[in-house]
């Protein structure tokens, strides 16, 4: 019979058994992460605090997981990572040296890295130490950082002024900048604005403009309205106001400038004789080195005075063996816009309204002097918007279309009063004409298409000439023949903005018979502002003005009568025609 065990060795056995196979568990390893690797740094080089990336593998996206040691000083700044790259700042006390990363105290084999040392900046030279605007500069000095230059975090002024634009910068290197000199520099030391607040100064630069120089002209002769073409250096600037041609002391109006090429025309007014052009570039002159024969022009049937934008000139019309020669030249320019010119040939004077500055002047018939004001108003009578402009019985007339008036003074601008104004029916008046036989003041009523007339002194009511009822659409340009008893209008619809047929017309002063088409938009007539007529030739005048955009603004002539076809003197005008004005020699 066997003998029966106890019970409790068993649980014994599997005690131990138990604690066996846990301490081989406990035996086992831990599973660990991969060692980082760096494969590369960019820059490889960079300054304290320049922030860096470095790429490699088995990184770690929490920043606080990861330390990276620059020659063993710790960067406690990691701006952001990947498990493939990160950005870090480079610590302070940094050497150049081994950077390693370490996560979990597995830590990447160094790669070699670069700690730049900080140069001051400093200012060496400049070279040239004078020049103009457009010139380059070199600014030489030590511990310039170009990158800060190109994106505009350090700058560079000349005197205080404007800072530099990045692009105005050339080409920096740690050693040098060139630059260029900007259009608003004064005289005065280069600065450099630094990053960091610094600013240093060179020494000063001049602002020296280059001399002007002449060396050739061509044509070499040529009477008045001549255009001539003036070759030499240094002859571009900015602003028409800093150069100036004169011949025998007139100044010669300028079409076009290059730096090296003048195109100017001989002035109105000028005897025959030698003389050299003196060119003035910002009060720097330069003499041609030979003279301009200005000769006499051919003997003038007639001269007409006309507006272009701001300047008036004077066109000579010469007739011989059926042929036509026109020259024309400035008489006085940087008027404003002129609007209407008379001519005291008794008085050898031009009086002109100026729409753009409201004033009434006075300048030389030859063109000589300087113009003077005549009047602009004051606190009882207005020039506002003077579109119109008359003279007889020692008086000025003027149409102020602004304020739908009509007014005079004396030629000296005393005296002034309003003869007529909206309550007598002025309604947006345009041009103005004298019948001194018969004391009466003509006007075109633009705002109700009609000529109406008024006693010259402003006594009784006005009355309609011509208006609607005669077809009248648009009236501007106004001339009056008292010998005849004949009156020449412009209508032009299209200067108003609409599209009939724009003409020229006449009819009788006293209103009677109707209007006559002399001459209709097909033959030249496109939004003339002003007539000119000469009796004595028998011609009418005016200047065509491109509205359209396809017709050129033109001075044209035809016969009062209106037979034949116009003719053009002018063609290719560079402005528009406000003003006409002839006197017959």
């Amino acid at each position: 019979m066997a003998v029966k065990q106890p019970i409790h060795w068993r649980i014994a056995l599997g005690m131990v058994l138990l604690v066996f196979f846990s301490a081989c568990k406990d035996d086992e390893p831990e599973s660990k992460p991969l060692p980082p690797t760096i494969t590369s740094i960019m820059p490889d080089s960079a300054y304290v605090n320049d922030t860096i990336t470095i790429t490699g593998t088995n990184f770690d996206p929490d920043p606080f997981n990861m330390s990276v040691q620059f020659s063993g000083v710790e960067a406690f700044n990691i701006v952001a990572a990947s498990t493939t790259a990160m950005r870090v700042k480079v610590p302070k006390g940094a050497t150049s040296g081994l950077v390693t990363v370490t996560i979990a105290e597995q830590t990447s084999p160094g790669v070699n890295f670069k700690i730049l040392t900080v140069i001051p900046t400093t200012i060496t030279s400049i070279s040239p130490q004078s020049g103009y605007y457009g010139d380059t500069v070199t600014i030489a000095g030590t511990g310039i950082v170009p990158a800060d230059f190109t994106a505009g975090t350090s700058t560079v002024l000349f005197n205080g002024a404007t800072a530099l634009p990045a692009a105005a910068i050339i080409n920096p290197t740690a050693k040098q900048l060139q630059v260029i000199v900007p259009d608003d520099a004064q005289t005065g030391p280069i600065g450099l604005n630094l990053k960091n607040g610094t600013v240093l100064e060179t020494d000063t630069f001049r602002l020296t403009p280059p001399l002007p120089t002449v060396t050739t002209f061509t044509p070499t002769s040529g009477p008045e309205g001549t255009p001539v073409t003036i070759t030499g250096a240094n002859l571009g600037v900015s602003s028409a106001n800093e150069i100036q041609v004169t011949l025998n002391g007139i100044n010669a109006v300028i079409t076009s400038r290059t730096a090296t090429q003048l195109k100017i025309t001989v002035p109105a007014g000028m005897k025959p004789g030698k003389y050299p052009f003196i060119v003035k570039v910002r009060n720097h002159a330069a003499t041609s080195p030979t003279a301009f024969t200005v000769t006499a022009p051919p003997v003038a049937s007639q001269y007409l005075y006309f507006a272009q934008g701001s300047e008036i000139r004077r066109a000579s019309i010469t007739e011989k063996d059926g042929k036509v020669t026109v020259t024309h030249a400035p008489l006085f320019t940087d008027l404003g816009d002129v609007s209407d010119i008379v001519i005291d040939k008794a008085g050898n004077k031009l009086y002109w309204s100026s729409i753009a500055t409201n004033q009434i002047m006075v300048g030389n018939l030859n063109g000589s002097g300087n113009p003077q004001l005549v009047f602009e108003g004051n606190d009882n009578v207005e020039v506002n918007y003077p579109t119109g402009l008359a003279m007889a019985n020692g008086k000025v007339y003027w149409a102020n279309q602004g304020s739908s008036s009509i007014a005079r003074a004396n030629p000296d601008g005393s005296s002034p009063e309003i003869l007529f104004d909206a309550q007598d029916n002025v309604n947006y008046a345009q041009d103005i004409e004298m019948e001194v036989v018969g004391n009466k003041l003509y006007w075109t009523n633009v705002g109700t298409a009609q000529i109406l007339r008024g006693n010259v002194n402003g006594s009784g009511t006005t009355e309609e000439v011509f208006g609607p009822d005669d077809n009248l659409q648009y009236p501007l340009g106004l001339k009056l023949d008292a010998n005849s008893g004949k009156l020449y209008v412009a209508d032009s619809p299209t200067a108003g903005g609409v599209a009939p047929t724009d003409r020229l017309l006449s009819g009788n002063l006293n209103g009677t018979g109707g209007l006559t088409a002399l001459f209709e938009s097909g033959e030249g007539v496109e939004a003339v502002f002003a007539v000119a007529i000469d009796t004595k030739g028998g011609y009418i005048y005016w200047i065509t003005n491109n509205y359209s955009g396809n017709s050129k603004n033109r001075l044209l002539r035809g016969k009062l009568d209106g037979s034949g076809k116009p003719q053009i003197l002018i063609d290719n005008l560079e402005s528009f025609g406000n003003a006409i004005a002839v006197q017959v020699e």
